[in-house]
Parts: structure tokens; sequence; C-alpha cells
């Protein structure tokens, strides 16, 4: 059902709508929302750590270890 997407607002539209608002509310109430620190995230997985290279430019895979 792709109401919004097809630009049909009738009764089906409205309903569904509704319900929506009904049966969300326990959930907004004792749900579990995350939040995601975009910034914290790009900070973390930045660094010399995460690329395939040392810093010898040799590649991991490369390696004899």
């Amino acid at each position: 059902m792709l109401l919004d997407e097809d630009e049909d607002y009738g009764w089906r539209y409205k309903y569904h709508g509704k319900m929506w608002v009904i049966l969300n509310k326990p959930y907004k109430w004792w749900g579990t929302y995350y939040e995601l620190d975009i910034q914290g995230l790009k900070n973390d997985l930045d660094g010399a750590g995460w690329d395939d290279y040392d810093e010898f430019g040799k590649a991991y895979w490369d390696k004899d270890e």
C-alpha cells in the first residue's frame, strides 16, 4: 500500500493514519529510541587504524606475519 506515494488521500489513508497515531502511543511512552551520533562515529572510524595500508604503504593482505 503506497497511499502516500500514490497521492491517494481517501478514507484508507485517513484510517491508517489514525490507527498509527493510536497504536504508536504506547511505543512513544515505553519504546526504545536510539540516537546516532554521526560526528562521533565519523571520528571513531577515521584514522590510520582503519586504513588498508600500513605506514609504509604495504597492504595488510600482503603481509607475511
